[in-house]
């Protein structure tokens, strides 16, 4: 897909944060497109209802600070796709941006601590990311300092998804 995302473009530096996440979830019965858009429609009407508006305000809160973290182990279906082709997909984002003339950078993963802990995929993903960055010379930049010298700041919406304040902290 990034040769189609590159393509009438010509940048100097192209950025791949590659969390793996929905990758490392279990099959679906639903293609990522379908369950992309459903999954955004759904919290796009739920977010703006006056319902959740109101609960969240009496819970002195917002959306970015529910978050729960999954049980041990979760997700324990088989990888989506399995590491090797996660793999072999970050040499090719690596190659097909070069091969454009554009200098790709690899942005490691943010990922809450009690999430990486619960679901240790979540690290093989972003040690796939080091050894692909390591392997192919790729520039790596790993905001997880940024993140710790901010706890316990809430910085995701969910497990995965970073906040205002976390993407402005990965934009470092």
């Amino acid at each position: 897909q990034i040769e189609g995302d590159l393509a009438g473009l010509s940048p100097d530096l192209v950025l791949v944060l590659p969390s793996g996440h929905n990758d490392i979830t279990g099959a679906k019965r639903f293609s990522d497109r379908e369950a992309t858009a459903f999954n955004h429609g759904l919290r796009r009407r739920v977010e703006d209802s006056h319902l959740f508006r109101s609960v969240a305000k009496i819970a002195g809160g917002s959306a970015e600070q529910d978050v729960t973290v999954p049980p041990p182990g979760v997700p324990s279906a088989p990888w989506r796709v399995p590491a090797e082709q996660i793999e072999e997909n970050l040499l090719a984002m690596v190659g097909a941006c070069r091969e454009q003339g554009s200098a790709p950078v690899f942005i490691a993963p943010p990922q809450r601590i009690e999430v990486q802990q619960a679901v240790p995929a979540y690290r093989a993903v972003a040690e796939l990311v080091e050894r692909v960055a390591d392997t192919t010379g790729t520039p790596l930049a790993d905001p997880a300092s940024l993140f710790a010298a901010r706890a316990p700041e809430p910085l995701f919406v969910d497990n995965v998804h970073p906040n205002r304040t976390g993407a402005r902290l990965i934009a470092f």
